[in-house]
C-alpha cells in the first residue's frame, strides 16, 4: 500500500515540489491509492522523515561487499602504523637475515594489496552509486504516509459536501430557502 515509483515527467506537467514548491519533474506514483507526490530529486537522497528507497538484492550485496572492502582497508591502514609498542618490539626482535629477505617479499606483496583492494573499494563504490540512482521504488515514512491519507480522505469528505449542498441547493423551491434560512430584512422603522 506504502510503495510509490519514482517517474518523471515532461517539464510542461511540472507542478511544484510538496517539500519546498519549487517547480519540479520529478513524481512519486502509487498506482494503488492513486497518489501523485511531486518532490525534488534531492528530498529523494538521505532524508528518511520523507522516504525510504526500496532497494534491490544487488544493492544490498554490493553494500555488503563495500563494507567487507572498508574493514580489509583499515585493518591493512592499522597493519602498517601499528602503536609505539610494536614499533619497539619489532626492533628488538630481529630476525636472521632469511627472514629479513622473506619480510621483504611480503611487504611486496602487502604494497600490491592495499592499491588492489583500493581499486576494488573505488569500483565497488562506483557501482553502488550508480545502483542508487537506479532506484525507483520509495517507500513514504509513516508520518507523510498517515498525512497523505489524512489529506485524501478530507479532500473526499469536502467534494461530498459540496455535491450535496449542491444538490440540495438546486433542488429547493424560494419559498423553502425563505423558510429554512433567515435572510435580513429591510429596516421598518424611522431613522433617528
Amino acid at each position: 500500500m506504502n510503495n510509490y515509483v519514482r517517474r518523471q515527467v515532461a517539464p510542461k506537467d511540472m507542478q511544484p515540489c510538496s517539500i519546498c514548491h519549487t517547480p519540479s519533474t520529478t513524481v512519486l506514483y502509487n498506482d494503488a491509492l492513486k497518489d501523485v507526490l511531486y518532490t525534488c530529486p534531492i528530498h529523494l537522497q538521505d532524508n528518511p522523515s520523507f522516504v525510504t528507497p526500496v532497494h534491490s538484492e544487488e544493492y544490498a550485496a554490493t553494500l555488503a561487499t563495500l563494507q567487507r572492502l572498508q574493514q580489509q582497508l583499515k585493518a591493512e591502514a592499522s597493519k602498517g602504523s601499528g602503536s609505539w609498542d610494536t614499533w619497539v618490539n619489532r626492533v628488538f626482535a630481529k630476525k636472521g637475515e632469511e627472514d629479513k629477505k622473506e619480510e621483504k617479499t611480503e611487504k611486496k606483496e602487502d604494497e600490491s594489496t592495499p592499491a588492489t583492494l583500493q581499486e576494488q573499494y573505488s569500483q565497488t563504490l562506483d557501482r553502488l552509486t550508480a545502483l542508487q540512482q537506479q532506484t525507483r521504488r520509495y517507500k513514504l515514512s509513516d508520518t507523510m504516509f498517515q498525512h497523505r491519507q489524512q489529506a485524501r480522505r478530507q479532500q473526499e469528505l469536502a467534494v461530498a459536501r459540496r455535491q450535496r449542498e449542491e444538490a440540495n441547493y438546486s433542488n429547493t423551491a424560494p419559498e423553502d430557502l425563505e423558510r429554512n434560512f433567515s435572510f435580513p430584512s429591510v429596516p421598518s422603522g424611522d431613522p433617528k
